[in-house]
């Protein structure tokens, strides 16, 4: 076997006992370590922040449209034209010739104004 002999690094001209004796040094360990970064600004533009941001916009808009407008009442409302013979309401928008397919398929027995005497033209 071959015998490796390893040699013992020199010490640096600056010794760790040095450093610590160093004025700039022993000031910066002296007090709060972090209060050499009041006053400055952190960069705030990461994934975490971008999630909460997302977040806290949609939690806003779930208030808003919690006390928000259905469609569905006002829809409900507007069924005001009815078929006197089935009972079945249209919207009251709704065209003669949609209602008049309406009574010719499904009353062809009975006239138009008899199925919507309400309705004018």
């Amino acid at each position: 076997m071959c015998a490796v002999s390893y040699q013992q690094r020199p010490s640096p001209p600056c010794a760790a006992a040095d450093l610590i004796e160093s004025p700039l040094l022993l000031s910066s360990l002296q007090g709060d370590p972090l209060s050499k970064f009041e006053g400055t600004r952190t960069m705030g533009g990461g994934n975490g922040q971008k999630a909460a941001m997302a977040r806290a916009k949609k939690l806003e808009k779930d208030k808003k449209l919690a006390g928000g407008k259905s469609q569905l009442a006002d829809n409900a409302k507007a069924m005001t034209i009815v078929c006197n013979i089935c009972r079945q309401s249209f919207m009251c928008n709704s065209t003669e010739l949609k209602l008049r397919e309406h009574s010719d398929s499904k009353h062809p027995k009975q006239s138009f104004a008899e199925c919507f005497p309400s309705f004018k033209s």
